[in-house]
């Protein structure tokens, strides 16, 4: 749950650089990100949620981070660049092999 607003100038755009800070579905604690965003639209209001990334380079959500978490769900403006992510898409494979994803702290 998060307000957002569409506006006629980028939001975000350019190379993007996170590590993970919050335990989710894909990536372990500490993992190191890449990719770019490119979005007209910012975030409004206060964050109803949980956030699994820090954002060192970028936008994201705002204030310094990035995906969104909801359940299973990672929400991000962060196009993730494969060559510059190799994890990515084993973490995916295995956030779809092991199913029900349960969150211990």
């Amino acid at each position: 749950p998060v307000a957002v607003e569409h506006t006629p100038r980028p939001q975000g755009h350019g190379y993007v650089s996170a590590t993970v800070h919050r335990m989710n579905p894909f990536f372990p604690i500490g993992t190191r990100l890449r990719g770019h965003e490119f979005h007209y639209s910012r975030v409004t209001g206060p964050l109803q949620g949980e956030t699994a990334l820090a954002i060192d380079r970028g936008v994201g959500l705002g204030n310094g981070c990035d995906g969104l978490m909801s359940g299973r769900v990672v929400a991000t403006w962060t196009h993730l660049h494969a060559l510059g992510t190799e994890a990515w898409a084993p973490a995916l494979v295995q956030a779809a092999l092991h199913g029900a994803w349960r969150r211990t702290a």
